[in-house]
């Protein structure tokens, strides 16, 4: 047989009324239209009759829907489905579930329910709102932590440099950015291509080849 059965539009956010064909499993349980998703599994439409009008439920795997426990329990759901909707703190009144209210509840129902949704909206946000500002604040500690290491390894760097020991030539540029040396661009290349370490005495840099095996330039201090 086919019904007006309420859906949501592909946006998920308005409904509409579709004609549908049924397939009836229970007094007031209906298989609707059947797609396959992106793996290839066939779903089907679950379709709930309360009061003469007939909603999408919800979408299943088809091989789900057979199950007669569920279908059963669909049943009994559909004969005060409007009372256990509204004693469900935890149940947030979809669209679909709206219009049902609007055309077979009362207008108090209609009321409760969307005084409801409001309220599960205010809550989403506020818990979102609380997993944001634990994110921040993870974040700023890590970045902190992650600074005061930095902090750390360059002050061992400037150590491990004063007592003639081979450093990283990164941390040689750094030196001089923070001791206000500006290093010309071309110095700044050739020490990033060639040199491989650093000390007080030497250099170790590789030759233009890009050869790995380095030697030593002394230098006068």
């Amino acid at each position: 047989m086919k019904q007006k059965v309420i859906v949501y539009n592909a946006d998920g956010n308005s409904i509409r009324y579709r004609m549908t064909e049924l397939e009836q499993v229970r007094e007031h349980v209906f298989l609707g239209k059947r797609r396959s998703d992106t793996c290839g599994n066939q779903n089907v439409e679950l379709v709930l009759c309360i009061k003469g009008v007939y909603f999408l439920e919800a979408v299943r795997a088809e091989s789900s829907v057979r199950n007669e426990s569920l279908l059963d329990n669909l049943e009994e759901l559909s004969h005060n489905f409007m009372e256990t909707v509204l004693e469900d703190e935890k149940f947030y009144p979809g669209y679909i579930i709206l219009e049902l209210f609007r055309h077979t509840g009362t207008r108090e129902q209609l009321e409760i329910s969307l005084e409801q949704r409001e309220k599960i909206i205010r809550l989403r946000k506020e818990e979102e709102e609380i997993r944001r500002r634990n994110y921040e604040q993870k974040r700023r500690q890590e970045k902190e932590r992650l600074e005061q290491k930095h902090e750390e390894d360059y002050r061992k760097t400037v150590e491990t440099f004063k007592s003639g020991e081979h450093i990283h030539p990164e941390w040689i540029m750094e030196m001089a950015a923070r001791c206000g040396i500006k290093l010309h661009p071309k110095t700044i290349h050739n020490i990033h291509r060639h040199c491989t370490l650093a000390s007080v005495k030497s250099l170790s840099v590789n030759n233009k080849k890009g050869i790995t095996a380095g030697y030593s330039l002394p230098y006068e201090r």
